[in-house]
């Protein structure tokens, strides 16, 4: 658990904001041989609770490090105002056909051919815990727990 005060509703904002602005998120697992390990993904939104989903596959690297230690970090860097932030949290993956369903999107089919139910379409949920952001007009940076939802 992180021992970071509370985000206040503007500091939220702030860093909702900066997060809609960027395109591609960086999702960072505990790689097996101790290392972090970065990779660029589509992010699916983030809601007012920050909770974040990825799509990938089941059998992927990825997926076996959150099987293995499930504390990760998203980063994201807005390349205009150099404002940054990393959220920190827990993933869990999932795999039921329900849910699926709900997330899937057509145009998936090149990678999942067999569509919402293919055995290798799997979605990774983050719940954000907490994050650091940094501000570049105030050269600040701001560490904060997210207030459960």
């Amino acid at each position: 658990m992180f021992s970071f005060p509370p985000a206040d509703a503007g500091l939220l904002q702030r860093v909702r904001a900066l997060i809609s602005r960027v395109d591609t998120a960086h999702l960072i697992t505990a790689g097996t041989e101790g290392y972090p390990r970065a990779r660029g993904m589509e992010d699916h939104n983030v809601g007012p609770d920050f909770v974040f989903y990825f799509f990938t596959g089941a059998s992927s690297r990825k997926i076996a490090e959150i099987r293995a230690n499930p504390r990760v970090s998203i980063a994201y860097y807005d390349p205009q105002s150099h404002d940054y932030v990393c959220v920190f949290g827990r993933a869990e993956v999932i795999l039921d056909d329900a849910t699926r369903r709900a997330f899937w999107e057509p145009a998936w089919t090149r990678y999942w051919p067999a569509g919402p139910t293919d055995p290798e379409f799997a979605i990774v949920r983050i719940i954000g815990e907490a994050f650091e952001y940094f501000d570049m007009q105030e050269e600040k940076l701001k560490c904060a727990s997210i207030p459960p939802a």
